[in-house]
């Protein structure tokens, strides 16, 4: 039966290639007509199509989900375009929602300022001193402009060796505490 219904069906496909081959205006035809209808149906079209993705929230997440993946590229372009094009947009939209704009930086900033699991402090605080960290576990107090004469970062490891070796000094010259 499966045999039968394979051969009917690539006969029908063949025959509508051949068909198609010799009436080329008519496909021509046929692409107008539709386009016609599609304008002259537009509301029913967006209305059957808004229905069916309220049938389907699943098929739709997850075909979401799967285009942003295919197109992360596309989307970077077009936002960037977008930000060249409008750059008073968010400038605009930070005054209007400052609270909210306040909540985005603090979140931002507090992502990268982890409070580490310090578990050792060399020495004890002074006054004009800032904690320097280390390593995650191992902080001392220094002078903040020892601490902020040099850029570092201890989770990407910049200028660590640097940095640590001038506390390092600073501690011994101080003589050790504790």
């Amino acid at each position: 039966m499966n045999q039968q219904k394979e051969k009917r069906l690539e006969y029908m496909r063949q025959y509508l290639k051949n068909w198609r081959e010799k009436h080329p205006d008519y496909t021509d035809y046929m692409k107008q007509y539709l386009k016609n209808w599609r304008k002259k149906h537009f509301e029913y079209i967006k209305q059957y199509f808004k229905d069916w993705k309220e049938r389907h929230p699943e098929y739709m997440e997850q075909y979401l989900k799967n285009w942003r993946e295919r197109h992360l590229e596309t989307m970077r372009q077009y936002r960037k375009k977008w930000r060249e094009k409008h750059p008073e947009y968010h400038e605009n939209w930070r005054k209007r929602n400052h609270d909210r704009w306040l909540g985005i930086v603090k979140k931002a900033h507090d992502k990268h300022r982890r409070n580490y699991p310090t578990n050792i402090i060399l020495n004890d605080y002074f006054k004009g001193s800032h904690l320097h960290h280390l390593t995650p576990w191992v902080a001392m107090y220094i002078p903040d402009e020892m601490h902020n004469s040099i850029r570092h970062n201890l989770r990407t490891g910049k200028n660590m060796y640097e940095i640590n070796r001038k506390a390092l000094d600073f501690w011994l010259k101080r003589g050790v505490q504790r």
